[in-house]
């Protein structure tokens, strides 16, 4: 029984890692999309309203990025051994289900669509990587919990 708790907190502890990586490339993923398309963001959004804008759009990366982190570094913490409270754990179902949403909104757009095809297929399979890895650490993290509960009991 230790050696499967172990081995689930490891795995937790890795998926952990990569949730905070994916929460780091959404950032960067963003960066890159939000100086290359600024020009059309500034005539979209007009002169007026394009700092607003701006902001918020920042304001809600910075946010996911904090939720991915809060969620990452509570599944590490918990993969070490730590008991962590359930808070992550939902905010990584929230996660996966937005991540659920955005991901069938993609392959509809992919179908309905044929522009920048090479793009769409690879947004769509790390944004599918990203959904499994939260999913897992889900399941890992309900594992952990139960295997300690039957330890201790």
């Amino acid at each position: 029984m230790g050696a499967k708790i172990r081995r689930t907190q490891d795995n937790l502890f890795v998926l952990g890692t990569s949730v905070i990586v994916f929460g780091l490339w959404n950032v960067i993923k963003f960066m890159i999309y939000f100086f290359v398309s600024s020009d059309d963001l500034k005539k979209s959004a007009g002169d007026k309203y394009y700092l607003i804008t701006a902001i918020i759009l920042w304001s809600i990366i910075l946010i996911g990025f904090l939720f991915r982190c809060f969620i990452g570094f509570s599944a590490r913490a918990e993969g070490k051994g730590k008991r962590k409270s359930i808070l992550y754990l939902v905010l990584a179902g929230i996660t996966a289900f937005v991540y659920c949403t955005v991901i069938a909104i993609e392959i509809v757009y992919l179908i309905a669509h044929y522009d920048h095809i090479f793009t769409m297929i690879v947004t769509l399979i790390i944004d599918v990587t990203s959904f499994v890895f939260l999913v897992e650490l889900i399941v890992n993290s309900i594992k952990v919990r139960k295997l300690r509960k039957d330890v201790s009991e």
